[in-house]
C-alpha cells in the first residue's frame, strides 16, 4: 500500500475545507519551530505549535508568524533533543513515561510515519498511549490532536506536518502517566444525559469547566481544560457563536476576538 493511501482516511479526514491561508501558516510556523523543545520552566508544555494551529483554524492565519516569534521571545524553551538510542518495536512498553528519551520516541514515530500511512500509525498507537494521557496535564494527546487536524487538512501532508505529528506522539509517549491511587473513573461510562455519545460527554465537560473558569477566574490564571468543539456550530443557540470556521473552540460575540474571556451566561456555545 502506498503510504499516502489509508483505509481509515474517510473517518479522519475533515469534512470542511481549512480556512484560507491555514496550510501556509502551518508550514511557516512549523519551520520556525523546528528546533524548539517540548517544554520550558522545567515542566510547562510548549504551546507554540498548538496555538499556531488553533490561530490558523480560527481564521487568523496572517497573525501566526508574529505570534510564533513573540512566543519564542517570551518563553525560554529548551532545544529540541535529538535521538540518542533506538526504541525498538518490541521494547516500547518499558520506555513509556521516560521523558529523557523524548527524542528517541519522536525518532521512532518519524520512522513509523515514513513507512506507513499516517492514519494507520495513529490508529495503531493511540489505543496504546490512551491510558497514559494524564501525563503533562494531557498535553501529549492535545499536541497530537492539533497535529492530526493539520495533516487531515492536507490532501498530501508535508514533511513538516508529519514531523509535528511524530513530535506530538513522541511527547505523549515520553510523558505517559497512568492515573494513581483508586481505580480511575477516567474511562467511566458515558453519562445518560450525553445520549451515550463520548464526544457529547467530553463537550459537556469542557463547557462546564470553561464556564467555571470564566465566572470564577481561579488562580493561577491557566484553565485546565482545552475546549473541544465537538458540537456542530449550527446547533449553537446564540447567533454570534457561529463563526466562519466550523470548528472554532470559543464563543466569539461581536467585537470580541477569539480567546478573550467570555461570560458563561447567556450563551450555549463552547465558550459559555
Amino acid at each position: 500500500m502506498d503510504i499516502n493511501e489509508c483505509p481509515h482516511e474517510d473517518s479522519i479526514r475533515r469534512g470542511d475545507p481549512a480556512p484560507e491561508g491555514y496550510g501556509h501558516a502551518m508550514e511557516e510556523a512549523l519551520d520556525r519551530l523546528r528546533t524548539t523543545g517540548f517544554e520550558f520552566g522545567g515542566f510547562f508544555a510548549c504551546h507554540a505549535p498548538m496555538a499556531a494551529e488553533a490561530l490558523g483554524e480560527l481564521g487568523f492565519a496572517e497573525a501566526v508568524p508574529q505570534w510564533v516569534e513573540e512566543n519564542r521571545r517570551l518563553r525560554r524553551y529548551t532545544e529540541r533533543p535529538g535521538p540518542r538510542w533506538t526504541i525498538e518495536p518490541d521494547d516500547w512498553r518499558e520506555h513509556l513515561g521516560e521523558f529523557g528519551r523524548v527524542g528517541d520516541w519522536a525518532a521512532m514515530f518519524e520512522r513509523e510515519l515514513a513507512g506507513q500511512p499516517w492514519c494507520d500509525v495513529l490508529a495503531h498507537w493511540w489505543p496504546r498511549l490512551l491510558p497514559g494521557l494524564v501525563g503533562a496535564l494531557g498535553h501529549g494527546v492535545i499536541r497530537t490532536a492539533h497535529a492530526v487536524r493539520s495533516v487531515a487538512s492536507a490532501a498530501d501532508p508535508t514533511p513538516l506536518q508529519l514531523n509535528e505529528l511524530a513530535q506530538g506522539l513522541g511527547y505523549w509517549a515520553s510523558r505517559y502517566q497512568e492515573p494513581l491511587g483508586a481505580p480511575s473513573k477516567l474511562f467511566a461510562d458515558v453519562p445518560a444525559a450525553s445520549g451515550g455519545r463520548p464526544d457529547q460527554a467530553l463537550y459537556d465537560l469542557s463547557v462546564t469547566a470553561a464556564g467555571f473558569y470564566a465566572d470564577r477566574a481561579p488562580q493561577p490564571p491557566i484553565p485546565l481544560a482545552h475546549i473541544s468543539p465537538f458540537r456542530p456550530p449550527s446547533t449553537w443557540s446564540c447567533r454570534s457563536c457561529r463563526p466562519a470556521s466550523t470548528s472554532s473552540p470559543m464563543c466569539t460575540p461581536a467585537g470580541r476576538r477569539p480567546g478573550s474571556p467570555v461570560s458563561s451566561r447567556g450563551c450555549s456555545g463552547p465558550g459559555r
